[in-house]
Protein backbone atom coordinates (compact mmCIF):
# COMPACT_ATOMS: atom_id res chain seq x y z
CA UNK A 1 0.00 0.00 0.00
CA UNK A 2 1.38 3.40 -0.98
CA UNK A 3 2.33 5.85 1.33
CA UNK A 4 -0.19 8.21 -0.09
CA UNK A 5 -3.13 6.23 0.07
CA UNK A 6 -2.30 5.19 3.91
CA UNK A 7 -2.12 8.90 4.74
CA UNK A 8 -5.28 9.05 2.61
CA UNK A 9 -7.08 6.90 4.59
CA UNK A 10 -5.46 8.05 8.31
CA UNK A 11 -6.86 11.84 7.20
CA UNK A 12 -10.03 10.02 6.48
CA UNK A 13 -10.42 7.94 9.50
CA UNK A 14 -9.48 10.77 11.77
CA UNK A 15 -12.11 12.97 10.41
CA UNK A 16 -14.67 10.44 11.07
CA UNK A 17 -13.51 9.87 14.86
CA UNK A 18 -13.78 13.04 15.26
CA UNK A 19 -16.95 13.53 13.82
CA UNK A 20 -18.22 10.59 16.11
CA UNK A 21 -16.96 12.60 19.13
CA UNK A 22 -17.80 16.40 18.30
CA UNK A 23 -20.13 18.07 20.67
CA UNK A 24 -23.76 18.85 20.04
CA UNK A 25 -24.72 21.89 17.43
CA UNK A 26 -23.84 25.81 19.11
CA UNK A 27 -26.85 27.75 19.31
CA UNK A 28 -27.91 30.32 16.71
CA UNK A 29 -26.05 34.09 17.76
CA UNK A 30 -28.63 35.34 20.89
CA UNK A 31 -31.27 36.15 19.06
CA UNK A 32 -30.02 37.33 16.00
CA UNK A 33 -32.79 36.05 13.43
CA UNK A 34 -32.65 36.15 9.79
CA UNK A 35 -33.86 39.32 8.44
CA UNK A 36 -37.43 39.06 6.16
CA UNK A 37 -35.59 41.25 3.09
CA UNK A 38 -32.11 41.50 1.77
CA UNK A 39 -32.46 45.12 2.91
CA UNK A 40 -29.97 46.90 5.48
CA UNK A 41 -32.13 48.98 8.47
CA UNK A 42 -32.36 52.23 8.17
CA UNK A 43 -30.82 52.32 11.20
CA UNK A 44 -30.01 49.77 13.97
CA UNK A 45 -32.89 48.18 16.14
CA UNK A 46 -33.33 50.08 19.29
CA UNK A 47 -32.59 46.93 21.27
CA UNK A 48 -29.43 46.21 19.75
CA UNK A 49 -27.21 46.44 22.92
CA UNK A 50 -29.34 44.16 24.92
CA UNK A 51 -28.29 41.81 21.80
CA UNK A 52 -25.23 42.57 21.63
CA UNK A 53 -24.83 41.73 25.54
CA UNK A 54 -26.50 38.94 25.42
CA UNK A 55 -24.43 37.41 22.09
CA UNK A 56 -21.31 38.35 23.79
CA UNK A 57 -22.09 36.25 26.63
CA UNK A 58 -22.87 33.30 24.71
CA UNK A 59 -19.56 33.89 22.52
CA UNK A 60 -17.89 33.51 25.52
CA UNK A 61 -18.77 30.56 27.35
CA UNK A 62 -17.99 29.21 23.56
CA UNK A 63 -14.99 30.64 23.98
CA UNK A 64 -13.35 30.76 20.21
CA UNK A 65 -13.90 31.72 16.70
CA UNK A 66 -12.26 29.54 13.99
CA UNK A 67 -11.28 31.89 10.77
CA UNK A 68 -10.08 30.06 7.74
CA UNK A 69 -7.94 32.76 5.66
CA UNK A 70 -5.85 32.59 2.71
CA UNK A 71 -2.34 32.65 3.26
CA UNK A 72 -1.88 35.99 1.99
CA UNK A 73 -3.50 36.88 5.10
CA UNK A 74 0.00 36.68 6.80
CA UNK A 75 1.69 35.74 9.96
CA UNK A 76 2.20 39.96 11.14
CA UNK A 77 -1.53 40.87 10.14
CA UNK A 78 -2.96 37.11 11.99
CA UNK A 79 -0.95 38.21 15.10
CA UNK A 80 -2.61 40.96 15.31
CA UNK A 81 -5.55 40.28 15.30
CA UNK A 82 -5.60 37.24 17.57
CA UNK A 83 -4.24 39.82 19.76
CA UNK A 84 -6.04 42.62 19.59
CA UNK A 85 -9.77 40.47 19.56
CA UNK A 86 -7.96 38.63 22.84
CA UNK A 87 -7.55 41.90 24.90
CA UNK A 88 -10.83 43.31 24.01
CA UNK A 89 -13.05 39.96 24.74
CA UNK A 90 -11.24 37.24 26.20
CA UNK A 91 -11.97 35.10 23.05
CA UNK A 92 -9.44 33.15 21.70
CA UNK A 93 -9.25 33.64 17.41
CA UNK A 94 -7.67 30.13 15.84
CA UNK A 95 -6.67 30.91 11.89
CA UNK A 96 -6.07 28.15 9.53
CA UNK A 97 -4.15 29.85 6.71
CA UNK A 98 -4.77 27.84 3.14
CA UNK A 99 -4.28 28.41 -0.63
CA UNK A 100 -7.25 30.48 -2.08
CA UNK A 101 -7.82 27.21 -4.62
CA UNK A 102 -8.00 25.49 -1.41
CA UNK A 103 -10.15 26.35 1.28
CA UNK A 104 -13.43 25.65 -0.70
CA UNK A 105 -12.28 22.64 -1.32
CA UNK A 106 -10.54 21.87 2.64
CA UNK A 107 -14.29 23.09 4.00
CA UNK A 108 -16.23 20.87 1.64
CA UNK A 109 -14.05 17.68 2.74
CA UNK A 110 -14.98 18.40 6.35
CA UNK A 111 -18.68 19.26 5.80
CA UNK A 112 -18.81 15.61 3.88
CA UNK A 113 -17.34 13.85 7.17
CA UNK A 114 -20.14 15.60 9.33
CA UNK A 115 -17.47 18.33 10.65
CA UNK A 116 -18.11 21.92 10.72
CA UNK A 117 -14.86 23.90 11.82
CA UNK A 118 -15.11 26.76 10.34
CA UNK A 119 -16.90 30.09 11.31
CA UNK A 120 -15.57 32.98 9.56
CA UNK A 121 -13.70 32.94 6.13
CA UNK A 122 -10.83 35.70 5.00
CA UNK A 123 -10.42 36.04 1.35
CA UNK A 124 -10.57 38.16 -1.84
CA UNK A 125 -14.00 39.35 -2.85
CA UNK A 126 -13.27 37.71 -5.82
CA UNK A 127 -12.74 34.56 -4.03
CA UNK A 128 -16.05 34.46 -2.51
CA UNK A 129 -17.81 36.01 -6.22
CA UNK A 130 -16.25 33.32 -8.17
CA UNK A 131 -15.68 30.63 -5.78
CA UNK A 132 -16.72 30.12 -2.54
CA UNK A 133 -20.42 31.19 -2.76
CA UNK A 134 -21.10 28.74 -6.03
CA UNK A 135 -19.61 26.41 -3.73
CA UNK A 136 -22.19 26.98 -0.73
CA UNK A 137 -19.86 27.23 1.84
CA UNK A 138 -20.67 30.67 2.78
CA UNK A 139 -23.41 32.23 4.18
CA UNK A 140 -25.03 35.64 4.79
CA UNK A 141 -23.50 38.06 7.17
CA UNK A 142 -26.03 40.60 7.45
CA UNK A 143 -27.81 38.87 10.00
CA UNK A 144 -25.00 38.77 12.36
CA UNK A 145 -24.53 42.76 12.17
CA UNK A 146 -25.59 44.77 15.45
CA UNK A 147 -23.03 47.39 15.91
CA UNK A 148 -24.57 50.37 14.91
CA UNK A 149 -21.15 52.42 13.88
CA UNK A 150 -20.91 49.32 11.69
CA UNK A 151 -24.38 49.71 10.45
CA UNK A 152 -23.49 53.30 9.72
CA UNK A 153 -23.51 53.77 5.72
CA UNK A 154 -21.30 57.07 6.59
CA UNK A 155 -18.29 55.31 7.88
CA UNK A 156 -17.65 53.61 4.48
CA UNK A 157 -16.39 54.56 1.60
CA UNK A 158 -18.69 54.73 -1.32
CA UNK A 159 -21.47 55.24 1.37
CA UNK A 160 -22.37 51.66 1.84
CA UNK A 161 -21.29 48.93 3.88
CA UNK A 162 -21.82 46.38 1.15
CA UNK A 163 -20.67 48.00 -1.84
CA UNK A 164 -19.33 44.86 -3.44
CA UNK A 165 -21.78 42.29 -2.26
CA UNK A 166 -25.03 44.42 -3.22
CA UNK A 167 -27.30 41.71 -3.96
CA UNK A 168 -26.56 38.57 -1.51
CA UNK A 169 -25.04 40.30 1.26
CA UNK A 170 -22.85 37.53 2.00
CA UNK A 171 -19.15 38.90 2.08
CA UNK A 172 -18.17 41.77 2.94
CA UNK A 173 -14.91 44.28 1.32
CA UNK A 174 -12.59 45.88 3.82
CA UNK A 175 -10.01 47.43 1.92
CA UNK A 176 -9.77 50.29 -1.01
CA UNK A 177 -6.54 50.11 -2.26
CA UNK A 178 -5.47 52.30 -4.94
CA UNK A 179 -3.25 49.61 -7.71
CA UNK A 180 -0.71 51.91 -9.09
CA UNK A 181 -0.86 50.66 -12.11
CA UNK A 182 1.64 52.38 -13.88
CA UNK A 183 5.23 52.65 -12.16
CA UNK A 184 8.35 53.52 -13.89
CA UNK A 185 12.12 54.43 -13.41
CA UNK A 186 13.33 57.49 -12.86
CA UNK A 187 16.36 57.46 -14.39
CA UNK A 188 15.04 56.23 -17.53
CA UNK A 189 11.75 58.37 -17.80
CA UNK A 190 11.26 62.01 -17.02
CA UNK A 191 7.72 62.48 -15.51
CA UNK A 192 6.17 64.62 -18.29
CA UNK A 193 6.27 61.50 -20.34
CA UNK A 194 3.47 59.61 -19.03
CA UNK A 195 -0.24 61.17 -18.70
CA UNK A 196 -1.81 58.55 -20.00
CA UNK A 197 -1.90 54.76 -20.59
CA UNK A 198 -2.11 55.30 -24.12
CA UNK A 199 1.21 57.40 -24.47
CA UNK A 200 2.85 53.99 -23.44
CA UNK A 201 2.44 53.52 -27.65
CA UNK A 202 5.11 56.04 -27.93
CA UNK A 203 7.95 54.53 -29.45
CA UNK A 204 10.48 55.26 -27.59
CA UNK A 205 8.51 52.73 -24.81
CA UNK A 206 8.97 50.06 -27.47
CA UNK A 207 10.28 46.79 -25.74
CA UNK A 208 10.40 48.85 -22.46
CA UNK A 209 6.92 47.87 -20.95
CA UNK A 210 6.45 45.15 -18.95
CA UNK A 211 3.88 43.20 -17.11
CA UNK A 212 2.54 40.16 -15.53
CA UNK A 213 1.18 37.50 -17.60
CA UNK A 214 -2.33 38.59 -18.77
CA UNK A 215 -4.01 35.04 -18.91
CA UNK A 216 -3.14 35.10 -15.02
CA UNK A 217 -6.76 35.35 -13.58
CA UNK A 218 -5.28 36.86 -10.52
CA UNK A 219 -2.89 39.40 -11.55
CA UNK A 220 -2.88 39.85 -15.23
CA UNK A 221 -6.13 40.11 -16.47
CA UNK A 222 -6.43 43.32 -14.77
CA UNK A 223 -4.78 45.33 -16.93
CA UNK A 224 -6.95 44.32 -19.89
CA UNK A 225 -9.67 44.51 -18.11
CA UNK A 226 -9.56 47.39 -16.62
CA UNK A 227 -8.57 48.99 -19.85
CA UNK A 228 -11.87 47.86 -21.11
CA UNK A 229 -13.51 49.77 -18.37
CA UNK A 230 -11.88 53.14 -18.61
CA UNK A 231 -11.88 53.19 -22.63
CA UNK A 232 -14.95 50.77 -23.07
CA UNK A 233 -14.63 47.56 -24.23
CA UNK A 234 -14.11 47.53 -28.20
CA UNK A 235 -11.82 50.75 -27.66
CA UNK A 236 -10.17 48.98 -24.19
CA UNK A 237 -9.27 45.70 -26.24
CA UNK A 238 -8.20 47.62 -29.23
CA UNK A 239 -5.50 49.34 -27.06
CA UNK A 240 -4.59 46.65 -25.55
CA UNK A 241 -4.16 44.75 -28.89
CA UNK A 242 -1.63 47.61 -30.03
CA UNK A 243 0.08 47.55 -27.27
CA UNK A 244 0.74 43.86 -27.10
CA UNK A 245 1.49 43.93 -30.95
CA UNK A 246 3.36 46.70 -31.63
CA UNK A 247 5.54 47.75 -28.56
CA UNK A 248 6.41 43.74 -27.70
CA UNK A 249 5.94 44.34 -24.23
CA UNK A 250 8.17 42.34 -21.72
CA UNK A 251 5.86 39.25 -19.74
CA UNK A 252 6.67 38.20 -16.36
CA UNK A 253 4.94 35.21 -14.42
CA UNK A 254 6.79 36.04 -10.95
CA UNK A 255 6.17 39.48 -9.60
CA UNK A 256 9.03 40.12 -7.38
CA UNK A 257 11.01 39.48 -10.45
CA UNK A 258 8.55 41.98 -12.78
CA UNK A 259 8.86 44.83 -10.10
CA UNK A 260 13.02 44.25 -9.74
CA UNK A 261 13.82 44.64 -13.11
CA UNK A 262 12.37 48.27 -13.14
CA UNK A 263 13.29 49.07 -10.31
CA UNK A 264 17.09 48.08 -11.33
CA UNK A 265 16.75 50.02 -14.25
CA UNK A 266 16.64 46.97 -16.72
CA UNK A 267 13.71 48.15 -17.69
CA UNK A 268 11.58 51.51 -18.06
CA UNK A 269 8.18 50.74 -17.22
CA UNK A 270 5.93 48.17 -15.47
CA UNK A 271 2.13 48.19 -16.04
CA UNK A 272 0.31 45.90 -13.20
CA UNK A 273 1.63 43.99 -10.80
CA UNK A 274 2.26 43.62 -7.21
CA UNK A 275 1.53 46.23 -5.41
CA UNK A 276 3.23 44.85 -2.02
CA UNK A 277 6.46 44.76 -4.31
CA UNK A 278 6.07 47.80 -5.49
CA UNK A 279 5.97 49.72 -1.62
CA UNK A 280 8.87 47.20 -0.56
CA UNK A 281 11.21 48.50 -3.33
CA UNK A 282 10.28 51.94 -2.90
CA UNK A 283 10.39 52.32 0.46
CA UNK A 284 13.68 50.30 0.17
CA UNK A 285 14.67 53.72 -1.68
CA UNK A 286 14.70 52.20 -5.22
CA UNK A 287 14.43 54.85 -8.18
CA UNK A 288 10.42 54.15 -8.90
CA UNK A 289 7.69 56.53 -8.60
CA UNK A 290 3.95 55.83 -9.48
CA UNK A 291 1.78 58.09 -12.21
CA UNK A 292 -1.71 59.09 -11.80
CA UNK A 293 -3.03 58.12 -15.08
CA UNK A 294 -5.56 60.98 -16.44
CA UNK A 295 -8.11 58.45 -17.20
CA UNK A 296 -7.38 57.16 -13.80
CA UNK A 297 -6.50 54.16 -11.69
CA UNK A 298 -8.15 50.80 -10.36
CA UNK A 299 -8.87 50.19 -6.81
CA UNK A 300 -9.24 46.77 -5.38
CA UNK A 301 -10.51 45.55 -2.81
CA UNK A 302 -7.47 42.88 -2.74
CA UNK A 303 -7.18 39.88 -0.35
CA UNK A 304 -9.59 42.11 2.39
CA UNK A 305 -12.83 40.49 2.42
CA UNK A 306 -14.87 38.72 4.98
CA UNK A 307 -17.96 36.07 5.08
CA UNK A 308 -18.93 33.88 7.73
CA UNK A 309 -20.00 30.33 6.91
CA UNK A 310 -23.22 28.57 6.60
CA UNK A 311 -23.20 26.75 9.67
CA UNK A 312 -20.75 28.16 11.70
CA UNK A 313 -19.55 25.61 14.70
CA UNK A 314 -19.21 29.14 17.17
CA UNK A 315 -22.14 31.48 16.44
CA UNK A 316 -22.37 33.68 18.94
CA UNK A 317 -18.58 33.96 18.94
CA UNK A 318 -18.28 34.35 14.88
CA UNK A 319 -21.49 37.46 15.35
CA UNK A 320 -19.24 39.09 17.86
CA UNK A 321 -15.80 38.90 15.61
CA UNK A 322 -17.27 39.77 12.37
CA UNK A 323 -19.07 42.92 14.48
CA UNK A 324 -15.09 44.08 15.91
CA UNK A 325 -13.09 43.55 13.15
CA UNK A 326 -15.68 45.90 11.33
CA UNK A 327 -15.71 48.65 13.60
CA UNK A 328 -13.10 51.95 13.87
CA UNK A 329 -10.93 49.75 15.90
CA UNK A 330 -10.79 46.40 14.38
CA UNK A 331 -10.58 48.05 11.10
CA UNK A 332 -7.32 49.94 12.29
CA UNK A 333 -5.96 46.79 12.98
CA UNK A 334 -6.94 45.17 10.02
CA UNK A 335 -5.42 47.93 7.98
CA UNK A 336 -2.37 48.36 9.42
CA UNK A 337 -1.66 44.50 9.17
CA UNK A 338 -2.61 44.23 5.53
CA UNK A 339 -0.68 47.11 4.61
CA UNK A 340 -2.98 49.01 2.53
CA UNK A 341 -5.93 51.41 3.77
CA UNK A 342 -9.38 50.38 5.08
CA UNK A 343 -12.82 51.31 2.76
CA UNK A 344 -13.89 52.37 6.58
CA UNK A 345 -13.28 56.09 6.48
CA UNK A 346 -12.30 56.49 10.13
CA UNK A 347 -10.15 54.11 10.32
CA UNK A 348 -6.01 54.73 11.40
CA UNK A 349 -3.71 54.72 7.96
CA UNK A 350 -0.70 54.02 10.58
CA UNK A 351 1.02 51.76 8.59
CA UNK A 352 -0.15 51.64 5.60
CA UNK A 353 2.22 52.56 2.85
CA UNK A 354 1.01 55.91 1.14
CA UNK A 355 1.21 55.61 -2.60
CA UNK A 356 -2.01 52.88 -2.07
CA UNK A 357 -4.07 55.99 -0.42
CA UNK A 358 -5.78 57.81 -3.12
CA UNK A 359 -4.85 61.43 -3.69
CA UNK A 360 -7.01 64.28 -3.17
CA UNK A 361 -9.69 64.85 -5.95
CA UNK A 362 -8.16 61.47 -7.68
CA UNK A 363 -10.31 59.41 -10.77
CA UNK A 364 -10.72 55.91 -9.66
CA UNK A 365 -12.44 52.91 -10.95
CA UNK A 366 -13.39 50.52 -7.87
CA UNK A 367 -13.34 46.90 -8.31
CA UNK A 368 -17.07 45.73 -8.51
CA UNK A 369 -19.03 42.07 -9.16
CA UNK A 370 -19.12 43.38 -13.28
CA UNK A 371 -15.37 43.77 -13.60
CA UNK A 372 -14.65 40.58 -12.24
CA UNK A 373 -17.64 39.04 -14.05
CA UNK A 374 -16.19 39.76 -16.99
CA UNK A 375 -12.83 38.16 -16.50
CA UNK A 376 -13.87 35.00 -18.65
CA UNK A 377 -14.35 37.31 -21.36
CA UNK A 378 -11.10 39.41 -21.30
CA UNK A 379 -9.28 35.86 -21.16
CA UNK A 380 -11.00 34.99 -24.58
CA UNK A 381 -9.47 38.27 -26.08
CA UNK A 382 -6.19 38.14 -24.47
CA UNK A 383 -5.55 34.51 -25.96
CA UNK A 384 -6.80 35.84 -29.29
CA UNK A 385 -4.12 39.08 -28.55
CA UNK A 386 -1.36 36.77 -27.70
CA UNK A 387 -1.57 34.39 -30.63
CA UNK A 388 -1.63 37.37 -32.71
CA UNK A 389 1.31 38.86 -31.43
CA UNK A 390 3.27 35.40 -31.29
CA UNK A 391 3.67 35.32 -27.65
Amino acid sequence: MSRMLLTTLGTVLGLLLASACRPAEAPLPTQVAPPVSKELPSKPQADWQQKWDNTLAEAKKEGTVSLYAISIWGPGLRTSLIAAFKAKYGIDLEFTPLAAGELSARVQTEQRAGLYLADVFGAGATNFLLQYKPDGIVGRIQPMLMLPEVLDPKAWAGGELFDYDKEDHMSISMLRVVGRTIVYNKDLVREDEISSYKDLLKPRFKGQVTMINPLDPAAGTVVPNHLARVYGWDEGIGFFRELMTKQEPVIFSDARLHTETVARGKYAVMLGGSGQYKADFITAGAPLAIKIPAEGDYVTTSFGAVAVAARPPHPNAAAIFVNWLLTKEGQSVFAKGAGGPSRRLDASTEGVNPIFIPSPGEKMHVQSVEFDSRTPRVIEAVKGILAEAGK
